[in-house]
């Protein structure tokens, strides 16, 4: 339970840290202060899930872990290509074309690409990891 714990912790903090590094422009302190509010995210999350498996007995068997890793680390991609892709244009383009504005292209592009990229992430990772990958 103790490695869980602490992975939870460092992915939580190495997430919010570059989360930091990429929104606090010239602020040395801002990827220290998001990296916290990971750290205290990914605690929270770990105890949210431990709470949930104690409560609902769920059996590890039946998480689908593949499907997991893949929707996390699409959400992450996900989050980083969509404003560089210009996703929230077309987004808004699409949703909402009398919106008029430049200050929520770049939010709607982030929210857009964390949703299709979660959703791709995990169908893949579904698919693939156990093609590719037989545990012992």
């Amino acid at each position: 339970m103790l490695k869980q714990l602490s992975l939870w912790l460092v992915l939580g903090a190495a997430i919010g840290a570059a989360f930091g590094f990429l929104v606090g422009k010239s602020d040395p302190m801002a990827p220290l202060i998001v990296g916290g509010i990971g750290a205290g995210l990914g605690l929270a999350g770990f105890l949210v899930v431990i709470a949930s498996k104690k409560v609902w007995q769920v059996d590890n068997a039946r998480i689908n872990s593949a499907a997991a890793i893949g929707a996390t680390v699409g959400a992450i991609m996900g989050g980083i290509l969509g404003p560089l892709t210009r996703l929230g244009n077309f987004i808004i383009l699409k949703l909402q074309p009398d919106l008029v504005g430049e200050d929520v292209v770049e939010m709607m592009g982030v929210c857009g690409g964390v949703l299709i990229g979660a959703f791709l992430g995990a169908c893949i990772f579904a698919m693939v990891l156990p093609a590719i990958w037989k545990p012992a």
